[in-house]
């Protein structure tokens, strides 16, 4: 749930500036544990559902608060 939260709030804030997910070149992810990570790749799997895709990278990492499983950039 937290994956797909991330990418409406990137998504949100990339229409504020004129553009959307659907012109993304490369995604970063940032997951806090492995289900995390699989978790963040259904969500990205759902989200370009028949669409090209960006390029991914995707890193299991500590962030920055215990409560954050997920977090992206574009």
């Amino acid at each position: 749930l937290q994956a797909f939260c991330v990418l409406n709030r990137l998504d949100e804030h990339l229409k504020a500036c004129k553009s959307s997910l659907d012109h993304v070149a490369k995604l970063n992810v940032y997951a806090a544990n492995d289900a995390a990570s699989a978790a963040a790749q259904k969500a990205i799997a759902r989200r370009y559902m028949g669409q090209s895709k960006p390029a991914v990278s995707l890193v299991v990492t500590r962030l920055l608060s215990e409560k954050m499983l997920v977090a992206m950039d574009a």
